[in-house]
């Protein structure tokens, strides 16, 4: 078994990306043979073949609206494929707190950062069904989660939700589909236990595991970087945005390892990719090569 994984490593990455992402990529837990795998999965779901994921685009393949809008962590319309990655490792490692994170995100639907006691609503329905109204479990919790509205001014604030999802674990269970799901259409079970074992055994010394901030900041300074025939190349422009990223406050709490970065030449210096079209501009674009690229009978089937 050591040797196979002896022999992936030395796979060449099928995408372009610094050593640095590479070295992050790897203190997280995948293999160069994994990525490459997510990039399969990646490529299959990009059908204009942008490189990078529309909202449309995503949907066709993975559904979930709300998962999209966690992945697009720098907000410009795209998931590009290295956000993919570090969203699919976040997302399909999520631990029980990081989850109720999510679930709230669920069902907050206008994003206002409070549930009223409509969206709570939606929340048993995901649960017990549309007769949940029916079901006298389901209705008790109603009545609390209708108090508890009545007592902060008609909604619940995520810290009242958190503290409530503790005391009835079951209102967890759409979040825990969600993340099922994912899990499944990226390459099953065994995979995201073999990515998290790898990361485990990556940390050799007796240190913290670096925060989400510390990977966030190697992500920020990886992901402004661009390599092309093997030169890494001086920014673009002094004035040039440089794209700063921050997790959700749903993506969990688990620290990672570092890894042995130090195998990877770090990269010295910073390439600012020009800047994106609109939000909006980006959408319309997307939205009419979707739907030019749609057979007769309907979109395709997810992947």
């Amino acid at each position: 078994m050591g040797g196979c994984l002896s022999r992936v490593v030395l796979v060449d990455p099928h995408y372009s990306t610094t050593d640095g992402m590479q070295a992050l990529f790897h203190s997280l837990g995948f293999t160069v043979h994994d990525t490459n795998r997510l990039h399969v999965a990646f490529l299959q779901a990009d059908a204009d073949s942008t490189g990078g994921l529309s909202f449309l685009e995503f949907l066709t393949c993975f559904v979930y609206k709300k998962t999209f809008t966690m992945m697009d962590v720098d907000g410009n319309g795209d998931v590009d494929f290295e956000e993919f990655v570090l969203a699919m490792w976040k997302f399909c490692l999520f631990s029980k707190e990081a989850l109720i994170g999510f679930s709230f995100g669920l069902y907050d639907e206008d994003c206002s950062g409070e549930i009223d006691t409509f969206e709570a609503q939606r929340c048993l329905r995901e649960v017990w069904g549309d007769k949940w109204q029916h079901n006298p479990h389901a209705s008790t919790i109603s009545e609390k989660l209708n108090l508890l509205a009545d007592l902060h001014g008609g909604s619940i604030t995520k810290g009242q939700f958190v503290k409530f999802m503790h005391s009835h674990p079951i209102l967890l269970f759409p979040a825990f589909q969600v993340q099922h799901e994912m899990i499944v259409r990226m390459h099953g079970e065994s995979f995201w236990r073999r990515i998290e074992d790898q990361r485990q055994a990556h940390k050799t010394k007796p240190e913290p595991w670096p925060t989400d901030d510390e990977i966030l900041d190697r992500f920020n300074e990886y992901h402004n970087q661009t390599i092309f025939n093997g030169i890494e190349h001086a920014p673009i422009s002094e004035n040039a945005p440089v794209h700063d990223y921050k997790f959700k406050e749903s993506f969990r709490t688990k620290q990672a390892s570092k890894g042995p970065a130090k195998k990877y030449k770090s990269p010295t210096t910073i390439a600012v990719a020009a800047r994106k079209p609109s939000i909006r501009e980006t959408l319309r674009q997307h939205s009419i090569k979707f739907t030019a690229r749609l057979p007769k009978g309907g979109a395709k089937k997810p992947t």
